[in-house]
């Protein structure tokens, strides 16, 4: 690296800032007056900088580490330490169209450095080595005669190298290469991770051929671990590293209060304590509200604090700017008139109202970029229903880089969402998980979400709250008119509302079939009730004849046996005799029947009125005298002897009683069918004696398995819950039993009581390796190793939440959207679902 000789830092332009607040964006170097609450880690990392020269830099993300290297560390190495600071290079980026390059990583470190314009393809085979031993510093003049310097690539450069094994000198000016955004190494070309061992060994060859040559690399704190198996290809072993911690509340109070002191209006006393207030909350499970937190995160200060300012009418003060830019000390303003108040602060609206206009303008900046393909619909139900759980607390989603999308959401526009810093990602578990930057957001993102949701929109993300519950979906016209709606305008409706409305289709579907069903069993009924009562009137009918034919044999039969009446009227008597005891006997058998079945009938109370016709017809039936009374017309006239002619006539001395065998009654239609109608009420009578105390509750009516898991014993409740995917099978913690339950894939579970003394976290040497489970399930996966084989490694992290469950006699049901449904849990240790 090489630089004119008597160089002189030429001065920066300057600009009138309209803001002291930069809002989610990086510092730049010119806006360093404004960044405060970082100075004491300023100094310590200049410090540590200057001592190691390989120095790891990392933090949590949206910590600051690219505003504090911008806006203090940079221009301190620069000013009073004296280095040349080269361009803050990057290892992403794409290679050109059709070029081959030997190392990804070097090649985009090395264009992001190189300023000379030419086409980046001369440096596809150059090493990281050479390619800095000849990059120089050119100072240009633009138009107006400013002047500025470009960092240059010169491959004619000749370079003067020791000779082997004598180590180069160190003199002449140090050089200091920050990488930002180090991370990238590992989350960028995933298929090129061979590349990363070389890129090391080319940074460390580049280090041991230029003493005066200093590295900074910059990451985020998940990915360091990620570092280790290269840290043997660098002379150090990546030991120097530099942790910055997460702004505390006294850094935030100078980071809001001191800019606006520089901007000519002041917060008044105890405004910028209140608003620190504000900012520093957060969310606990399982309380209600917000707790103060421990820190502040830096882009929700500077969003909200942009947002206040660019609110405030000033007046009465101006920023006077000097000519140095590179002068951090406080300019000079004109007097104050006046300050930030509380009014001022009520006025612009409260933390709430900030954060919610930073989410609006980033929804709306999303949606404006047609090549993304999401409407405004779409990505406010996915901030609601993805990143926001059903008890209000952040949610993480899996970020699917074979699919291309995150739950559901192209990752393009996930992407656009993080460069905003709405968004953050993170690496758990072998994979990406995407969350909401902070906890703040949560209430301002629901209440702007349900402002401009449609009815239709909000009753969709109810039922899908509710478990979907059939309950919840519409019927009738109001159906009819949202379908006519998504139809008109599909593009501003998402899936949730499309499968909500095609749930309500497919419940007035089957209320329909039910409708129509239950229509045929009533006409069926009235048709057996009419063919029945065909069938009797026919019967009496054939009886009436019966009866008026076999009176008019009776009437012959008298008149041709008026000789023998006496004999003649005792063999009446006897049949009469048989016949009416025979009808006797006929009539109380059909009232004993008659009676039983009423009885029946009374019993059977959705059967009554159906019944009530057939004893009507029954009681019309007993009011005719049954054929089975009179003797058959068939049979043969009795003919009485006459005495001989001129003989003394004789009586006979007995009726011939034995003449003719007593009636054989016939069977009567109407009693056999009463008979059937009785034996199918004394089978509807045996199964409603089995009717369950308890009904099923309307998530699991449907799916209720009565055979196997028998009657409930409770209603239908919300119980707190926790639930984590596994690779063969997941694992679930119900709060009103405590237990852990294990489900493996296959059909069986085991269950897990853990001891009162069990600590909150729990780890083993399993762990490190497959994921890391935590809390309650990680203690079960660590000790239990069938469970740790038949479940296999974590794919997701662990999700609270309440869910509807239900227990019965010989398990319990319960509904997890996780699982896509209802699933049933057998206490033979068997599970099935979902349902």
């Amino acid at each position: 690296m090489n630089q004119p000789a008597n160089f002189q830092a030429p001065n920066l332009p300057i600009s009138q800032p309209t803001n002291p607040y930069v809002g989610p964006r990086t510092f730049t170097e010119r806006e360093g007056r404004f960044f405060f609450g970082r100075e004491r880690e300023a100094r310590d990392l200049t410090a540590r900088i200057v001592s190691e020269r390989l120095l790891l830099f990392y933090a949590q993300s949206g910590a600051g580490k690219s505003s504090l290297l911008h806006a203090r560390v940079i221009p301190r190495l620069r000013d009073e330490e004296r280095f040349q600071v080269l361009p803050v290079g990057r290892v992403s980026g794409e290679p050109p169209a059709g070029a081959a390059v030997d190392n990804i990583f070097a090649f985009n470190l090395m264009t992001s450095l190189d300023q000379s314009g030419e086409s980046p393809v001369r440096l596809a085979h150059v090493t990281l080595s050479d390619f800095l031993a000849r990059l120089t510093r050119e100072t240009v003049t633009d138009t107006e005669g400013r002047r500025s310097w470009r960092w240059v690539y010169k491959p004619v450069l000749m370079v003067e190298r020791p000779a082997a094994g004598v180590a180069p000198a160190a003199t002449g000016p140090r050089f200091v290469l920050v990488i930002d955004q180090f991370e990238e190494l590992i989350t960028s070309h995933p298929g090129r991770w061979r590349e990363r061992e070389d890129f090391f060994r080319q940074l460390n060859q580049a280090l041991l051929d230029d003493p005066n040559l200093w590295a900074v690399p910059t990451l985020r704190e998940d990915y360091v671990a990620a570092l280790d198996p290269c840290a043997e290809l660098v002379f150090n072993r990546l030991r120097a590293r530099f942790y910055m911690e997460r702004m505390g509340v006294a850094a935030a109070l100078d980071a809001i209060r001191k800019p606006a002191e520089l901007a000519g209006r002041p917060f008044a006393a105890g405004v910028a304590e209140r608003l620190r207030d504000d900012l520093c909350q957060i969310r606990v499970a399982g309380q209600e509200g917000t707790v103060p937190g421990q820190y502040v995160e830096p882009v929700q200060l500077q969003v909200v604090c942009y947002q206040l300012w660019e609110q405030l009418k000033v007046s009465g003060s101006r920023l006077q700017v000097g000519d140095d830019d590179s002068n951090l000390q406080p300019a000079t303003f004109e007097p104050v008139t006046h300050s930030i108040t509380e009014a001022d602060l009520r006025e612009a609206g409260n933390v709430d109202q900030s954060l919610a206009a930073f989410y609006e303008s980033a929804v709306a900046s999303v949606v404006a970029q047609p090549t993304l393909g999401v409407n405004e619909q779409q990505l406010r139900t996915w901030f609601s229903t993805k990143l926001i759980t059903e008890t209000g607390t952040r949610g993480t989603v899996f970020r699917n880089e074979q699919r291309r999308e995150t739950a559901g959401l192209p990752n393009a526009a996930v992407d656009a969402l993080a460069r905003q810093f709405l968004l953050r990602t993170e690496l758990r578990a072998g994979g990406s998980w995407v969350e909401l930057v902070h906890d703040r957001f949560v209430e301002p993102i629901v209440r702007a979400n349900r402002a401009r949701q449609t009815p239709l929109a909000l009753d969709a993300e109810a039922w899908q709250a509710a478990g979907r519950a059939p309950t919840l979906c519409y019927e009738g016209q109001k159906l009819q008119d949202a379908l006519r709606r998504i139809a008109a305008h599909p593009e501003e409706h998402n899936e949730i509302e499309r499968e909500f409305l095609r749930a309500g289709q497919q419940g007035e579907e089957r209320r329909k079939a039910l409708r129509r069903k239950r229509m045929q069993v009533i006409f069926g009924t009235l048709g057996a009730l009419i063919a029945v009562l065909a069938v009797a009137a026919l019967v009496f009918a054939a009886a009436a004849r019966s009866n008026s034919e076999f009176a008019q044999v009776q009437r012959l039969a008298a008149e041709r046996a008026a000789a023998a009446a006496l004999t003649a009227e005792a063999a009446a008597l006897a049949q009469k005799e048989m016949a009416e005891a025979a009808s006797t006997e006929v009539v109380v058998a059909l009232s004993t029947a008659q009676a039983a079945n009423a009885a029946q009938v009374r019993a059977m109370v959705e059967l009554e009125a159906a019944l009530q016709v057939n004893l009507t017809a029954l009681a019309l039936a007993a009011a005719t005298p049954m054929p089975a009374a009179t003797p058959s017309p068939t049979r043969p006239a009795f003919t009485p002897t006459l005495p001989a002619p001129g003989a003394t006539p004789r009586p006979t001395a007995t009726a011939l009683r034995t003449s003719t065998p007593a009636p054989s009654p016939t069977a009567n239609p109407l009693v056999v069918a009463q008979q059937t109608q009785l034996a199918q009420v004394r089978a509807t009578q045996t199964v409603l004696a089995t009717v369950c105390r308890l009904p099923a509750g309307a998530t699991f009516a449907r799916a209720w398995d009565r055979a196997g898991l028998g009657c409930p014993t409770a209603g239908e409740a919300a119980v707190t819950t926790a639930y984590e995917a596994f690779e063969r099978g997941w694992m679930l913690w119900r709060k009103d039993n405590d237990q852990i339950y294990a489900f493996f894939d296959g059909g069986t579970y085991r269950t897990f009581t853990l001891p009162s003394e069990a600590r909150p976290e729990f780890a083993c040497a399993e762990a490190a390796s497959l994921g890391n489970p935590r809390l309650g399930f990680s203690r079960v996966w660590c000790e239990d190793a069938d469970v740790r084989g038949r479940l296999g490694n974590p794919l997701a992290g662990e999700i609270g939440g309440d869910r509807p469950l239900q227990a019965f006699e010989k398990g319990f049901m319960i509904y997890t959207t996780e699982r896509g449904g209802v699933i049933g849990v057998y206490a033979a240790g068997q599970w099935s679902g979902p349902r």
